[in-house]
Formats: structure tokens, sequence, C-alpha cells
């Protein structure tokens, strides 16, 4: 099959790859010297191939001569949590019981190359709602999962963001620059959930789901017209949005994670 590949400059860099993950699985490192020896290549050659993967994201440098999977594979083993439509019919009825109870829109979000992907959402029933058109159609920064994605983001990822969509500015209290940025994302890490009222008095909320390690994978997030939403029902709408987190933390952590969540 490999010698069949009509590119073999592509079969090679995945090959290389390969080894790098089958590394990490091993809790290690790949150094430079043995990528070289397992691909029978000269060493100039595999480290061409590893920057050439470090450009794109899928490798990391680590220590010298070290290399580990980088963003993008980790970006791909938070999707491979949604693979399959078993996978996520159990997303959707985990935010439908939140819908039940609290009768509110409710989505479930990841990063992926810098752009925020809805995973899965349910509306509501009620007579007056917001459209989920009018929430997408506002910019990254203008939506609270965007912005606790950004939050949530390693450095890559945040990298990601900055070259998809630029700094705030406007969107975001008139942030435009780095610093300031991070400043931001710094504030919404700890605090962890975020809150924006939009102009058109919707209020829009949004919260991360972490897991074993505390790393996030994905935000929930949750709106209504502002007239729903006085300051004791906007602080039960928090706590069912984190509870929903929590849940879906806990479905993916779970034996056979990926048919828990």
């Amino acid at each position: 099959m490999e010698n069949t590949a009509p590119v073999q400059s592509v079969r090679k860099a995945l090959n290389v790859l390969d080894l790098v993950i089958e590394a990490d699985v091993s809790g290690e490192a790949a150094p430079l010297a043995v990528l070289a020896g397992r691909m029978a290549m000269p060493r100039n050659s595999v480290h061409n191939l590893l920057k050439t993967l470090v450009a794109c994201g899928y490798v990391e440098q680590q220590g010298r001569g070290l290399y580990v999977p980088g963003s993008k594979c980790r970006q791909m083993v938070r999707l491979s949590r949604f693979d399959g439509a078993a996978a996520r019919e159990r997303v959707a009825r985990r935010l439908r019981r939140f819908v039940d109870a609290e009768h509110e829109a409710c989505l479930l979000a990841v990063l992926a190359n810098g752009r925020r992907v809805v995973v899965r959402y349910v509306d509501c029933h009620q007579a007056v709602r917001v459209s989920q058109t009018t929430i997408e159609e506002t910019s990254f920064y203008e939506k609270p999962t965007g912005r606790m994605l950004a939050a949530v983001a390693d450095e890559a990822e945040l990298r990601q963001i900055l070259d998809r969509h630029g700094l705030p500015g406007p969107q975001w209290d008139g942030i435009d620059d780095e610093p300031a940025l991070r400043e931001a994302l710094a504030a919404l890490r700890r605090q962890g959930w975020c809150r924006i009222v939009h102009p058109d008095e919707v209020v829009a909320l949004a919260c991360p789901v972490a897991g074993e390690d505390g790393a996030a994978w994905a935000v929930v997030g949750t709106f209504a017209p502002g007239y729903r939403c006085p300051a004791a029902r906007e602080k039960q709408l928090l706590e069912a949005l984190r509870r929903l987190a929590g849940d879906l933390a806990a479905a993916a952590a779970a034996p056979g994670a990926s048919d828990a969540v």
C-alpha cells in the first residue's frame, strides 16, 4: 500500500507523523536521530519533513531534537469524541435535558483550525426565542463561546485564532493589541465563564467543558432574550450550564469514553 502512494513526499511525512504519535502514546518525545533511523532516511531529510509538519501545526518541537504531536493532532483527538451518529446523539441528549429543564436553546462548540465549530445545537420551544442564525452572524469575538474557546486555547491554537480572526478591536472592549487580549483571556480563564449582552438585548453565556487533566476540550453556551434574564434567572442559567459541562466532562472521562459522551 505504501509503495503505491501517488505522492511519496506526503507518504513520508505521514509516516514520520505516525512515529511521533507512536512515541507520544508511550509517554515519550521522539528524537530526530531515532526518527531518521526508523525511516531509514538521512537526518537532514527527516528534519525537513519535521519542519514542514511543525509549520503546519501537526508536530511541535520540544527541546533540542525532540518532537511531539502538535495542536492539529490534539484537535483531532477532541473531534474524535463526536465520531459517528451515535456519539453526536448522546451529546444532543444531554443538551436536550438542559433545554427541557431551562427552556432556552443550548449548543456545544469546539475549536478547529482557529474556527469555532458548533458540534450540536438544540433549540427551545419558547414562543419568543433567539434564532441560531442571529447568533452565528456575529463575529468570533462577539460570541461568548468564541471568547471562551480562545481563553482555553493553548499557544498554538491561540495563534491559529489570531491568524484567522485578528485582534478583536471594537468586537471586544476595543482590544487592539496582543498583550491586552491575553490579559482579557486570562481573566476569563480565572472566572470560568463568559457573559455577553448583545445590542439587541440578547444575553449569552458560555463555560468550558474540561477533561480529567483540567484542559478544556469544548464549550457549552446558551442565550435568551434579555427580558427573560433578570439577575436571578441569569444565575440559574449559568449554574445549569455548568452542570451540563460537568455532565459532558464526566461522560467523556468514563470507561469507553468514545461511546459515553
